[in-house]
């Protein structure tokens, strides 16, 4: 059990000296590349939404509904 918390410590420590070694983004860095992201993901829900509304409207012009059916027996 020794053993094992001492190989924690050792690689923990290593994670440590890691981290002091990468190049963080500063402010403004870290502000653009979240303004990309965020308009990247309205983008894509953008085309998401009119891609999905395109499908249902398809699927409902092609595609005979149940209750269309039964209106129409009840009118005959």
């Amino acid at each position: 059990m020794k053993n094992f918390f001492s190989k924690l410590g050792a690689y923990l420590s290593a994670v440590g000296e890691e981290a002091k070694k990468v190049s963080w983004p500063d402010r403004r860095e870290l502000l653009d590349s979240s303004v990309v992201v965020i308009v990247f993901i309205v983008i894509l829900s953008v085309t998401t939404l009119v891609y999905d509304t395109g499908i249902r409207k398809f699927i409902d012009v092609t595609v005979p509904s149940s209750s269309g059916q039964a209106q129409q027996q009840v009118q005959q």
